[in-house]
């Protein structure tokens, strides 16, 4: 194989991949642990409540596996439409559970667990759900007619000023955006709340660490170099406060009046050696799509990589691993009313 030189960017990278039918596929199987997602959803769903208990219509922009969309009209029963929106055939997850179809989209590979669950899940509400294929900015809704825009892990792939302009136009007066950003993204700051989730955040966990290093040497073994970039933050506090008024929205505290509310998940070994392999796999998928053509050579490198990890982490000394998960700042803003 030809030397083939990729980028390796650390929580930043927006990624280049087309969302085809594919790559939904592969990203509904890796999409993560069931618990932390759930509970980050349910958080942006409690601040919604909080805000809104009387939110009726709420646009989700990038529905994607549909997972979501489940939590929201799970922890709010009151919903009456949920308009899903997600770009080209990735909306094919959400419909595919909304349509009680998981199995044929997979076919003739078995689906995965968690994906027949929010399937089932679904069922039960589905009526309330509509997708839309479209991107978030440019958005085929009316002027003023939905009470709140949620999106969940999100907001990054947008141009922002484009969607907020959409978002501001299609909500209601006095309507909320809700959304998240992850400590992949957005800087919590020099605080002591902020230098925690730094230092404890899932990809500085030792194994991770480790199984980064071997599995970038797997690659440069089979001619393909990663140039690592530095990381940088998308969002600071600061940065989102000044893009939101800009764009006609302020930023609602919560109820301990904190600008956004925090929620952590921490992980168990097992479970941190389940993200670093699924995130190898997404980071092929995303980075070095060349590569999927060749799905033995992809699973040769992975399980090569987990393996001299799991050697290599049998000899270090025992470490505390449940201090380790990924965190999540939830937002919500509301949209500004100008008074003559």
């Amino acid at each position: 194989m030809k030397f083939i030189r990729y980028n390796e960017v650390y929580m930043t990278d927006q990624g280049t991949a087309k969302f085809d039918r594919g790559y939904a596929k592969q990203y509904d199987a890796l999409s993560g642990d069931i618990r932390a997602y759930e509970a980050f959803a349910k958080t942006l769903a409690g601040r919604l409540l909080d805000h809104m208990p009387n939110a009726k219509e709420v646009l989700e922009i990038g529905t994607g596996t549909g997972n979501s969309a489940l939590v929201l009209l799970e922890s709010a029963p009151f919903l009456e439409q949920v308009y899903g929106m997600e770009i080209e055939d990735f909306i094919l997850l959400a419909r595919a559970k909304q349509k009680n179809a998981v199995s044929r989209l997979f076919s003739p590979q078995r689906s995965p667990a968690y994906s027949r669950e929010v399937q089932e899940r679904l069922q039960a509400h589905k009526h309330k759900l509509h997708l839309i294929k479209a991107r978030g900015e440019a958005i085929p809704i009316k002027d003023g007619t939905v009470d709140a825009v949620f999106m969940n892990q999100v907001f990054h792939w947008l141009n922002a000023e484009e969607a907020l302009r959409e978002i501001g136009r299609v909500l209601k007066p006095d309507g909320l955006l809700v959304f998240d950003e992850s400590e992949f993204q957005f800087d919590f700051g020099d605080t002591v709340e902020g230098r925690q989730i730094k230092k404890e955040q899932i990809v500085d966990h030792p194994f991770i660490k480790l199984f980064q290093k071997i599995f970038n040497q797997e690659l440069e073994q089979q001619g393909i170099v990663v140039d690592v970039k530095p990381f940088q933050y998308l969002f600071t506090l600061d940065t989102l406060r000044a893009l939101l008024e800009k764009n006609g929205f302020e930023i609602v505290p919560n109820s301990a009046g904190d600008p956004y509310t925090i929620t952590t998940v921490r992980y168990n070994l097992t479970q941190v050696m389940s993200f670093a392999e699924k995130g190898a796999r997404m980071r092929i998928m995303r980075q070095m799509p060349d590569l999927l053509k060749m799905p033995g050579l992809v699973d040769k490198i992975v399980a090569a990589a987990m393996r001299k990890t799991k050697r290599e982490w049998s000899k270090l000394p025992h470490r505390d691993e449940g201090l380790y998960g990924p965190s999540q700042a939830a937002f919500v803003a509301r949209k500004i009313v100008h008074t003559a």
